[in-house]
């Protein structure tokens, strides 16, 4: 099933707001969406972009996992230090927040993310079980706690977990390629606590993982893909400078009016 129709794919808030919070979420077309919601960041959007990015392009992949063994469920989070669970380490990274598109979507800025998922043909389905954002203020942070669902020095900002029918489908459209088929947009007021971006996740229950690497990607540098998605409402944002950013720019400045005064 889906959240709602497809007349609201402009993803208007007034939409969101009347489909309903804890309802199951199938993205498998285009133009597919819907709120999830936690107790800590708010709602953050989903939306589906079957065919239209074939590939990753220079897109920053900051998080790889792949189930291991006979494992048909795969957890994992991005550091740069020692990796955990079904984490590849080849394929995460550090994720500075900068690296992050700011974009505005309906009068809200939300910082985006995107996935890319790779299934067996026959078994395209994917349940997404937890999707949990920290910041710190460090890279290498490692530790997961799974008890206590925490990271040891990082504030979470965002946690969502499957529950009943507030559950979370995604289908690979186009099986065998690093296509990018959903986009998540979190609240940027969630964005408080810290200069890097650590993105929990698992998947697997009861639709299980079963082929490559599943990965999350950020639009490093670029507007982020959503100014791309006809349907959409969204609109790029040069996020403001931190003051320690603006304080060099300052320095710069105030050095380069000196040597023209010489």
């Amino acid at each position: 099933m889906k959240l709602a129709s497809r007349t609201c794919a402009a993803l208007a808030l007034s939409c969101l707001a009347g489909a309903g919070a804890n309802a199951a979420i199938v993205i498998d077309e285009a133009g597919d969406f819907g709120p999830i919601t936690d107790s800590i960041g708010g709602t953050a959007l989903l939306y589906g972009v079957p065919d239209l990015f074939q590939g990753i392009g220079n897109s920053k992949v900051f998080l790889t996992v792949n189930q291991t063994g006979n494992n048909t469920t795969e957890r994992g989070y991005n550091t740069e230090g020692a990796t955990e669970f079904e984490t590849i380490a080849s394929g995460t990274t550090e994720l500075p927040l900068a690296d992050v598109p700011l974009v505005d979507i309906d009068g809200i800025l939300y910082r985006e993310f995107a996935f890319a998922l790779n299934q067996t043909g026959g078994n395209p389905d994917i349940s997404i079980n937890e999707i949990q954002l920290f910041l710190a203020d460090s890279n290498n942070l490692t530790g997961y706690d799974l008890g206590a669902r925490s990271l040891p020095g990082a504030t979470e900002i965002f946690d969502w977990v499957a529950s009943g029918t507030d559950t979370l489908q995604v289908n690979d459209y186009t099986p065998g390629l690093d296509n990018i088929e959903m986009m998540l947009f979190v609240p940027e007021a969630a964005f408080v606590g810290g200069d890097y971006v650590y993105f929990q996740t698992s998947m697997g229950d009861p639709l299980a993982a079963n082929d490559g690497d599943d990965k999350w990607v950020a639009d490093k540098g670029g507007p982020g893909f959503c100014a791309d998605v006809p349907g959409i409402n969204c609109t790029p944002v040069n996020p403001v400078p931190a003051p320690a950013t603006l304080a060099l720019m300052g320095l710069g400045l105030l050095s380069l009016r000196l040597r023209c005064k010489t």
